[in-house]
């Protein structure tokens, strides 16, 4: 995933992903300081200012269809 600023020219690789490990919804948080998104079956969120990628679930496994449709609430919350 990239960011580019609106004084800027060159996009910012903020998130990287692979085949494997796909990132699966990505939501800004109101503020735009934070990015939400579900990879490998669990819901993570990306400090936009300084990279910091923390998990919020973990132990989900091979179902987590629940994942992406409360990823549309985490922001009321956090």
């Amino acid at each position: 995933i990239y960011f580019q600023g609106l004084s800027c020219c060159k996009p910012e690789l903020k998130l990287q992903c692979t085949p494997a490990s796909p990132i699966i919804d990505p939501h800004l948080s109101p503020d735009g300081t934070m990015l939400a998104y579900v990879s490998d079956s669990e819901l993570h969120v990306l400090n936009l200012e300084d990279g910091e990628v923390k998990p919020l679930t973990s132990g989900a496994g091979v179902n987590c269809v629940s994942c992406s449709l409360r990823l549309r609430r985490i922001w009321c919350f956090w």
